[in-house]
Parts: structure tokens; C-alpha cells; sequence
């Protein structure tokens, strides 16, 4: 099972776990993935979009892994389905504002996978 939200609703990291967790989906525990899990849905083969699209409807865009970077714990991996590349970004943003950001690139949305 599989659940996204809207990137208007939660686009930074910080936001990610507490959706995952607060879950009640077929009496599961739900969490973010890992950038590992999450690049494990790529269908490499497949041109742009990388996703199976009966298997992980409406999974277009970038989402949210819990892997924070090792360097720098303000930033958090998330994933491209549509090139399948990875990049760093803010786990949150005070103000709502951040340096760097760049339009689908600050607005990840976040899957949430059950173990």
C-alpha cells in the first residue's frame, strides 16, 4: 500500500514524518522511505516518467525520503520520478523561504510505504 499527499500541503521534509505516522490506512504503520526504497520504484527501462503507473499511480514528480545528508542535517534526499536523479534539500524552510530552491525542486511531496 502507498499513500502521497499534495506538495502545497507539506513541502518540506520536517512535515513528511508526522503525515507517514498519523496514517490509519488498512491498520498499518506507515513512514517515509528511505532514498534507497524510494529509488527501488524507479522502472529504470521505462522513458520519462521512471514509474510503474499501475502499480504507483500519480507517482510524477519529486518525493521526500527520510534519508537526511550526512554533512548536513538541514538537508534530506528526495527523488525525481521523472529522470530518476536524487538531490539534497531543505528538511524545512523558516520564514518560508530558502536559498537555493528552485520550483519542482522545493515542492517534493512525500509517499508513504508500510514495512
Amino acid at each position: 500500500m502507498q499513500e502521497s499527499i499534495s506538495p502545497s500541503e507539506y513541502q518540506y521534509q520536517q512535515d513528511a514524518e508526522p503525515y507517514c505516522s498519523s496514517l490509519s490506512l488498512g491498520g498499518v504503520t506507515w513512514l517515509v522511505p528511505s532514498l534507497v526504497q524510494l529509488q527501488g520504484l524507479l522502472d529504470t527501462s521505462a522513458p520519462s516518467p521512471m514509474t510503474n503507473h499501475e502499480a504507483f499511480p500519480g507517482a510524477n514528480g519529486t518525493f521526500w525520503s527520510s534519508t537526511i545528508d550526512t554533512g548536513d542535517p538541514n538537508q534530506a534526499w528526495f527523488l525525481n520520478f521523472e529522470d530518476g536523479s536524487s538531490r539534497l534539500g531543505p528538511v524545512s524552510c523558516p520564514g518560508g523561504f530558502c536559498s537555493g530552491c528552485l520550483d519542482l525542486y522545493c515542492q517534493p511531496r512525500v509517499r508513504c510505504v508500510h514495512p
